[in-house]
């Protein structure tokens, strides 16, 4: 028995003593690798991963390696945010206009009776046809709420195909819509198109079309006294249907704008970490 328990210690000595050397040799080595730079190299790796999650929380490039953070470059960042904010302006714009006066309930974006008709012609539908006009006006309007439900993807598309080469202008712009108004400028054409076939689908659901051609019988049954006395054509012509549409657009891209004055007063309130970032004052300093 006590040959055996000495056998035990004697086991249990020279353990300890291979750890003692084990952490003896790891600590020479820690020394000479530390004194050739070593340590040095790991303190280098450590502090660009602290620089690297600085920017990705400041948006700002602090190392001038061109990126901010590990992966997306500051280009990059600046093309992203400038893309989600007009996306985020979409879905505030889609949201808004498709609701209950979403148009009609909104004098900015509230569709009237055609422009190029108004004056003594728009006097005179609503001195004779007072029923017809308020009816057309409002399903006018109640028809580019519905074809707002469906106007999402037509945005988002052509949002994808802006281009992007003077997003770091427009978003360091004085001008608090000045992305919204890039949008505008670049893109009404397919926005139109895109939205063309829609609108005629609302207009019809709305039985806008109907009772446009309603008001312009009504008004060719007017006699040619009244109408040579007011000074007023014979007959009306105008495309409802590019009207609505025209208007429409302008309607969706005033929120899309109301969207863009908010992320910059408060950048924030955006959903996108790019909007965040790049929309804040700090980001271009």
């Amino acid at each position: 028995k006590g040959v055996v328990t000495d056998c035990i210690s004697l086991k249990r000595v020279l353990y300890r003593a291979r750890v003692v050397v084990y952490y003896f040799i790891v600590a020479v080595l820690w020394f000479r690798y530390a004194r050739k730079g070593g340590a040095k190299i790991i303190m280098f790796g450590i502090r660009k991963k602290l620089m690297a999650k600085a920017e990705e929380a400041l948006g700002v490039d602090l190392d001038g390696d061109g990126k901010c953070g590990d992966g997306m470059d500051r280009d990059t960042m600046i093309q992203r945010a400038f893309t989600d904010a007009l996306s985020e302006g979409v879905e505030l714009a889609v949201r808004t206009a498709m609701a209950p006066g979403g148009f009609s309930g909104n004098s900015r974006v509230r569709i009237p009776w055609p422009e190029e008709l108004g004056g003594s012609i728009e006097s005179a539908v609503q001195r004779f046809l007072p029923d017809h006009y308020d009816r057309f006006v409002a399903t006018l309007n109640q028809a580019a709420e519905r074809a707002s439900e469906t106007a999402r993807d037509v945005l988002i598309n052509a949002i994808k195909g802006l281009d992007l080469s003077t997003a770091v202008d427009l978003i360091r712009s004085p001008n608090p819509q000045a992305c919204t108004d890039h949008f505008r400028a670049t893109s009404w054409t397919p926005l139109f198109n895109g939205m063309r076939g829609i609108v005629e689908e609302a207009l019809q659901a709305c039985n806008v079309t109907s009772l446009w051609d309603t008001v312009m019988d009504a008004y060719a049954g007017l006699s040619s006294t009244i109408k040579a006395m007011a000074g007023l054509p014979d007959t009306l012509c105008t495309d409802i249907g590019d009207y609505a549409t025209n208007k429409a657009v302008h309607g969706l891209l005033v929120y899309v704008g109301d969207k863009e004055v908010a992320i910059r007063e408060n950048p924030m309130s955006a959903m996108s970490e790019f909007v965040q970032k790049v929309f804040n004052p700090s980001f271009f300093q």
